[in-house]
């Protein structure tokens, strides 16, 4: 069972590669990510998984505002991190 559990993960990250990307006024971005914290040997703090979600909208030809979702889990002991974000692009063309 664990097994499906990481394929259908591994198709859900795949998926925004089947689109072209393409910023527009008025679009909406959705882009799930997982991943892992290291620490250093000179922290104490054991390492984390994380994952999570970032929500993107175009506000004009240049501006994104963004919305960012995480969890984190080491341990047995679980966070949740949030985060918005005002993105401004170089060249958007």
């Amino acid at each position: 069972m664990r097994k499906i559990h990481w394929v259908a993960l591994l198709v859900l990250l795949a998926l925004p590669l089947a689109g072209m990307a393409q910023e527009r006024k008025g679009g909406f971005e959705i882009s799930p990510f997982v991943g892992d914290f290291t620490h250093f040997a000179s922290d104490t703090l054991p390492d984390s998984n994380v994952w999570g979600v970032n929500l993107g909208y175009m506000l004009g030809d240049r501006f994104t505002l963004e919305f960012n979702w995480s969890k984190l889990s080491n341990a047995g002991d679980e966070g949740d991190i949030y985060g918005l974000r005002g993105l401004w692009h170089f060249q958007p063309d």
